[in-house]
């Protein structure tokens, strides 16, 4: 359980942040550079303000395995998935700008003892990608106003 008001990560290996079993609040977050995902939750409750993620190996942001995420005022560059909701996990996102991805988002079942993603975006726009959105039977998607 905790708080960092500001985190900065380059050139990380694998992961740029891993976090599971948590009830973080994390402001001011800067990856830059991962081999893998920027950031990635699980089994938790996360809030996330103001990031900056680019160059993910992966996704930029990974939620699963029953968690809740709130994420606000992000940008997010260069990624293969913008963010993704998986495995009975709650995402809402709010004032976002994602570009140069291969998914925006992508919400699916992964393991047979979850359904899928929830996520709600608002105040979004994703530019240069190939697909919005992928999302499984088990998994929604909402727009909100």
């Amino acid at each position: 359980k905790g708080s960092i008001t500001k985190l900065d990560i380059e050139n990380s290996s694998f992961d740029g942040i891993d976090a599971d079993f948590s009830d973080l609040t994390l402001d001011n977050v800067r990856i830059i550079n991962s081999n893998n995902d920027c950031m990635d939750f699980s089994y938790g409750n996360y809030i996330l303000n103001n990031l900056k993620l680019k160059k993910c190996g992966d996704k930029a942001v990974s939620t699963g395995e029953s968690s809740n995420l709130e994420i606000n005022n992000f940008e997010i560059e260069e990624a293969d998935i913008g963010i993704a909701s998986k495995d009975s996990s709650i995402v809402n996102s709010n004032n976002g700008i994602i570009d140069q991805v291969d998914k925006c988002f992508s919400l699916y079942k992964k393991k047979q003892e979850f359904n899928g993603g929830l996520l709600k975006y608002k105040n979004f726009e994703c530019q240069n990608y190939n697909v919005f959105a992928f999302k499984d039977n088990y998994s929604k998607l909402i727009e909100e106003n």
